[in-house]
Formats: structure tokens, C-alpha cells, sequence
């Protein structure tokens, strides 16, 4: 039980004869688990060849009775005093060989995972096992560790997610060498963390390096090539190069295109991301089309009610309201608003978009209380997830004052335009919130 003393090596040794070849196997593969952690049972059924979980158990108890492992609520564990006294029982090579066995077992059940979250009940035993075998120079250290930095990743903590990636790239450059599919993998990881906290040349590297190594190792077609374009594409964009940005989103999606065919979700996300970049550099009518596509092959995949669905109609939102056709705008950002809310992830800084850009709308047909609320809903996940001088927060803010005066900003530039001696109320709210620049 929890607690109780811990056994010296006379004791382990005693009760060590009593154990047959199978539950000495057994206890070295739990000696690789994280400690004072319930072990997964599903990682022990598949490491002893698909042995059924209750025959599992029942061998567990076993080493329990023999003070080996300790029978707690939720399950068993191993301390540090008896994990060392088994691997201490078997040579080296047994040692490498079982730890690598269990290592995989724990891939295996990674590679399964639909969400990174779903690592959280064996994340101790992910990290342990990724430390082992990276002291034993296993390539499977790399997978592991890429694994925990997706999790981080999706948790927010980019400089442990980075961590993690750099583990990974450097366990599979030793093993597999930096020309390899699995290098350029993480790689991408990686950049995708640098992009996240803005170090957008350095993420830019990691993108430009993967799309080199994986079309000389994999060939210019291969959807791993189009996932590294995409990636490219995405911080050219945010540098600024839409030129480049737009080719790179293009290839991505002609290469998805033709290995998965026009009704995938890689297809479709392309279209999005493609769409979105042509509104940036102002076409439009083309950029309209694009997010059309993606709009309807997401529908046909996911149903209507699909988060990536509510994304092309946040963006099909902005081609719409770019253009003056403000009903098609408003009716999207609502469908898109109406998605996310009750996807409930309220961290979601496109759903803050949408609920901004409706503000907006709403603003201009001086519908000023719909407005203020969309403003409000917006603001609220922009502070909680932005730093506090970022641009959308001030411009909610801004436009929040507005409000307050009953102008809507392009009845401020025209006031402004035209000479108007804005009111020492309205000067002052614009003071609040730019500091000492100039407004008239």
C-alpha cells in the first residue's frame, strides 16, 4: 500500500526467486515507467504481444503480494528501490531491448490519439520513457519527445513545446540523420512553435529547411513537401511577402489536391489558407471562390456545426464585408459565432475576430447596444490571451469609445477629413487610448 516502508535488496532478492521468466519480464517493463505513477495497463498489454488486461492485472497483483509494485487506488506503481533492483538483475543488452519494446508500446498508443490532450493520463510516462531511451540513443526518444511537444504546444507553453521539438530533432539527427522525413517532421513542429511567439525568421528556417530536405528525400509531390509550403506560406504572410506567401499556399494545395483528391480536410484547409492570402493582396472575388470551396468540402466532411467550419465562414465574413455586401458579412460571422460559442473553447482568437468584426457592422448601422456586446465578447479573449498593448486590443478599445460618443470610425474620418473640431470629450477619449498622438 501507499506509505509503506521501502524494501532493501535482501527482501527484493528473497522475493525475487519466487518469480517465474514471465512476471520478471513483466516488472523490468514496469521498471521503464514513470515512478510512483499508476502504470497504464493498455501499455503493458501491448508490450506483453497483446496479453488481455484482466491477465494483466491479475500478474500485477502478483508483484504487488511480492512487495515489487504497490497496489494503489487507481492502479500500481513501482518505486525508484525496486525499478533498480530489477534492471539490475538483467544485462545490458536485455535492458536496451525491453526498454525499446516498452518505449514503442508507448507510440503505439500516442499514434492513436486523436487530440494532444489525450497524452495528459500518460504524460509522466511519455516524458520518462522519452529520457531513457534518448540516454540510449533511441530513435524512438525522437517520436516521444515530439509527442510532449505537441501537447505543450496545444497548452500554450510554447518554450516547453520548443524544448521538446529540439530533443526530438537532435536524438533523430544522431539516429536518422537531419536528411530524413522523420527530422523534417519535427522540424516543422518546431517552426510552428517559433511562429506562435513571433520569431518569425527563425520559424521561417525551420519551414524553408523541412520543404528542401523532404523534396530531395521524399519527392517535390509528397503531401509532407505540401505541409511544409503551407507552413511557409502561412509566416510569409505574416512577413509581409504575400507574393511569395500565395505561391508556396498554391503548390501546397496543388499537391494535396492531387494525392488526396478535392474532398479531404488537408484539401480544404488549403483552400482556406489560400483564400485567405488572396485577401490580403486584394482579389477578392478570387479569394471569395476559394473560401466557398473549403466552406463546402468541410461541410460535406464534418456536418454544419464543425469548428474549421465556422473558420470559412469567418473568413468567407471578411471577403464580404471588404466588398460592401454587409448582410452575406453579418450572416457568416454570426454562423461562424454561433459554431464557436458552442464549441465552448473561448481562448479562440478567430471567434474574438468575428465577434469584433460584427461589432463593426453593427456599429456603422448604429445599432450601438448589439454592437458594444460583440465589442465586449471580442475584448475579453483578446486580453485574455494577448499582451495588453496588442493592436486588437486597442482597437476594440477604441472603438468602444467611439461607441460611447455615437460615431462610428468612418464618420471619424470624415469629421477629420473635413476639418471638424472633434469635442474635448472625444478628443479625450482618443488621448486615453493613443497617448499624445495626434488625432486633428
Amino acid at each position: 500500500m501507499p506509505g509503506t516502508p521501502k524494501k532493501d535488496n535482501t527482501t527484493f532478492e528473497e522475493n525475487y526467486e519466487h518469480l517465474d521468466p514471465a512476471l520478471q519480464h513483466l516488472l523490468l517493463v514496469c521498471s521503464y515507467c514513470a515512478l510512483n505513477t499508476p502504470i497504464p495497463i493498455d501499455l503493458l498489454s501491448i508490450v506483453l504481444e497483446g496479453e488481455i488486461q484482466e491477465d494483466v492485472v491479475n500478474k500485477l497483483q502478483q508483484l504487488s503480494d511480492l512487495d515489487f509494485i504497490e497496489s494503489v487506488p487507481n492502479g500500481f506503481q513501482i518505486q525508484a528501490s525496486a525499478a533498480k533492483f530489477v534492471q539490475s538483475k538483467f544485462d545490458s543488452h536485455k535492458r536496451k531491448e525491453v526498454l525499446g519494446i516498452t518505449a514503442k508500446g508507448m507510440e503505439t498508443i500516442c499514434k492513436k490519439m486523436d487530440n494532444p490532450g489525450d497524452i495528459l493520463p500518460y504524460l509522466k510516462h511519455v516524458d520518462a520513457l522519452a529520457q531513457k531511451t534518448q540516454l540510449n540513443k533511441l530513435a524512438v526518444s525522437g517520436f516521444l519527445s515530439g509527442y510532449l511537444g505537441n501537447y505543450w504546444l496545444s497548452e500554450g507553453n510554447i518554450q516547453e513545446a520548443g524544448l521538446y521539438y529540439r530533443r526530438a530533432l537532435l536524438v533523430i539527427e544522431t539516429v536518422s540523420g537531419v536528411e530524413s522525413a522523420e527530422y523534417t517532421e519535427h522540424l516543422n513542429n518546431l517552426g510552428s512553435a517559433l511562429y506562435k511567439i513571433n520569431k518569425l525568421d527563425e520559424a521561417k528556417k525551420c519551414f524553408e529547411q523541412a520543404v528542401i530536405t523532404d523534396k530531395k528525400v521524399l519527392g517535390k509531390d509528397h503531401p509532407a513537401v505540401a505541409i511544409g509550403l503551407n507552413n511557409l506560406g502561412q509566416v510569409m504572410l505574416e512577413l509581409n511577402n504575400t507574393d511569395g506567401a500565395i505561391i508556396h499556399l498554391e503548390n501546397a494545395l496543388e499537391i494535396n489536391t492531387r494525392h488526396y483528391g478535392m474532398n479531404h480536410p488537408l484539401v480544404a484547409s488549403g483552400f482556406y489558407n489560400f483564400g485567405m492570402a488572396l485577401i490580403e493582396v486584394g482579389d477578392l472575388q478570387r479569394a471569395k471562390v476559394e473560401l466557398n470551396r473549403s466552406l463546402a468540402i468541410r461541410e460535406q466532411i464534418f456536418g454544419d456545426n464543425h469548428s474549421s467550419v465556422a473558420e470559412s465562414h469567418h473568413g468567407l465574413g471578411m471577403v464580404f464585408q471588404t466588398i460592401g455586401s454587409i448582410p452575406e458579412a453579418e450572416m457568416n460571422y454570426r454562423q461562424a459565432i454561433k459554431i464557436w460559442e458552442a464549441d465552448k473553447k473561448l481562448d479562440n482568437l478567430k471567434l474574438a475576430a468575428s465577434y469584433t468584426n460584427l461589432g463593426g457592422i453593427l456599429h456603422v448601422s448604429k445599432d450601438f447596444d448589439a454592437a458594444k456586446t460583440n465589442y465586449l465578447n471580442g475584448l475579453e479573449i483578446f486580453e485574455a490571451c494577448l499582451p495588453a498593448n496588442d493592436k486588437n486590443i486597442r482597437d476594440i478599445q477604441l472603438q468602444i469609445k467611439l461607441l460611447d460618443h455615437k460615431i462610428s470610425m468612418p464618420e471619424l474620418f470624415e469629421k477629420m477629413e473635413a476639418g471638424e473640431l472633434l469635442s474635448p470629450d472625444l478628443i479625450a477619449s482618443l488621448d486615453e487610448i493613443f497617448g499624445d498622438e495626434p488625432k486633428n
